[in-house]
């Protein structure tokens, strides 16, 4: 039998074809470890970022109800409407105007409102806590009427009472007369200022990270519109919108 004699060269290229297949072999395996692991991670973060969601959305609906909640034991409370009856027929009294100033104060600290404001069933001021130094705006006016037709506690969305003023929400109650709801004889308003809870609240990340961040977004005709402040830009809530028909 004939021996092959290996020479050198012949050893140096075993050995080449032996290194690149093995490097091959551990580029392959890196590549797959890496697919998989980018995957793992992607879903994991997906799955992170659902569950933060989630949790947000449940906490917003929850404070959303709470609010409602401050409006509805107003709206139907007999004993209060027996206050602001007495006060509508007799407004110079100083009395009433005390004890009615007392509740609304007290409303107003124990649940973090702006302000509390109690309007007639055509939206003129009756009492205001603490005292309104500007006019009853329009659109709140508009947002009254719908509540007084309605006889229901209703939220009023983000918005600005003047142009370059600050963002506030609101709840109206109806105040309802027992023996005859359908006709509302006052409005409770209770002003939200978003910065003191709201914005706190979605913004608050239940994780460390220096760069994420919750946005509430609202669709404004042909555009997002951002509801509250950016973590990176000031005064970006009711300001900040993207176009949905931009595709770049």
């Amino acid at each position: 039998m004939t021996e092959i004699p290996v020479t050198n060269t012949s050893r140096i290229q075993i050995l080449i074809a032996v290194f690149v297949f093995v490097a091959f072999c551990t580029v392959t395996i890196g590549i797959i470890s890496y697919t998989g692991f980018k995957k793992e991670f992607r879903s994991d973060v997906e799955n992170n970022l659902n569950a933060i969601s989630n949790l947000k959305v449940a906490e917003i609906v929850q404070w959303r109800k709470e609010r409602l909640g401050d409006g509805s034991v107003f709206a139907g409370n007999q004993f209060f409407y027996d206050l602001v009856n007495r006060f509508i027929a007799s407004p110079s009294d100083p009395e009433l105007n005390d004890r009615l100033r007392t509740w609304l104060g007290q409303v107003r600290s124990a649940y973090t409102y702006e302000r509390v404001l109690l309007l007639d069933a055509s939206g003129n001021e009756l009492i205001s806590e603490p005292k309104l130094s500007e006019p009853v705006t329009s659109h709140l006016i508009n947002d009254i009427n719908i509540s007084v037709k309605t006889q229901k506690v209703t939220f009023l969305d983000f918005h600005r009472d003047a142009p370059d003023g600050p963002v506030y929400l609101g709840v109206l109650a109806p105040v309802l007369n027992p023996w005859d709801p359908d006709k509302p004889i006052a409005v409770l308003v209770f002003v939200i200022n978003p910065e003191i809870y709201l914005y706190p609240l979605i913004n608050t990340w239940p994780s460390l990270s220096r760069t994420a961040e919750t946005l509430l977004l609202r669709r404004d005709g042909d555009s997002v519109l951002f509801l509250n402040e950016l973590r990176f830009q000031k005064n970006s809530a009711l300001s900040l919108r993207f176009s949905l028909n931009n595709n770049t």
